[in-house]
């Protein structure tokens, strides 16, 4: 799924920012072959995914997109 789809996804409320940065965090997770970070910072991407969802919430689904 591309950045385009994952927007209109979390503008309807059909996924999270939480469910999609823990989905990422899996996947390097199980294959990192690409290391295309220079850090994992899984704890730290959770909480700012807390944080966005609650902004969207916050604003409503046009707000932030």
């Amino acid at each position: 799924m591309n950045a385009v789809e994952l927007g209109s996804l979390l503008r309807r409320g059909e996924i999270s920012s939480e469910e999609i940065t823990r989905s990422l965090i899996e996947r390097i997770e199980r294959d990192d072959r690409v290391k295309a970070y220079l850090t994992l910072m899984p704890e730290r991407a959770m909480e700012e995914a807390r944080r966005a969802d609650k902004a969207l919430k916050a604003v409503g689904p046009n707000g932030l997109f």
